[in-house]
């Protein structure tokens, strides 16, 4: 909750990499939209793609696609861009291949809780070892109160 009463929702995810376990982890996202708050906000790696453009190959899993797509349309959810990064991850073979998996998403009712919004990735530690990039978000809500501040929220933890 902030300083000015509002809330909202935030869930982390860390999806599935077999692809028959896919399947269930989209059927519980749509499932959370029936009980989390309106404004909802979604981040982590969703270990799935839903355009072509996010991944650097054409070795596409168009029926994931599709339902990933589907997913975020029936759960209302929009993607907020990444700026820094066109992917977010690769697979560190001699010829590699790069994905977006990355993500963060959200509904319409919370993008309206916020006027600015600024997304970012940054690596953590060794960058052999760290094949994800942490997301950071820097949520900026503008009040009639000046002394409430901004606040960040990275996947560490919150912080004001």
């Amino acid at each position: 909750m902030r300083a000015d009463n509002t809330s909202w929702t935030l869930t982390g995810v860390y999806g599935p990499q077999e692809d028959h376990d896919k399947l269930g982890f989209l059927e519980e996202i749509k499932g959370l939209r029936h009980i989390v708050k309106v404004e909802w906000l979604v981040i982590g790696d969703f270990n799935l793609i839903y355009k072509a453009e996010d991944k650097s190959n054409d070795k596409l899993n168009r029926h994931m696609m599709s339902n990933f797509r589907q997913t975020i349309d029936e759960a209302q959810l929009m993607e907020i861009d990444l700026r820094a990064r066109k992917f977010t991850w690769n697979n560190e073979q001699d010829k590699p291949t790069f994905t977006r998996i990355d993500r963060i998403f959200g509904t319409p009712e919370w993008y309206l809780m916020f006027q600015t919004l600024i997304c970012s990735h940054y690596q953590q530690g060794d960058p052999i070892i760290a094949l994800y990039f942490l997301l950071v978000i820097l949520l900026n809500r503008t009040t009639r109160d000046s002394n409430l501040s901004p606040f960040g929220l990275t996947c560490l933890g919150l912080k004001r």
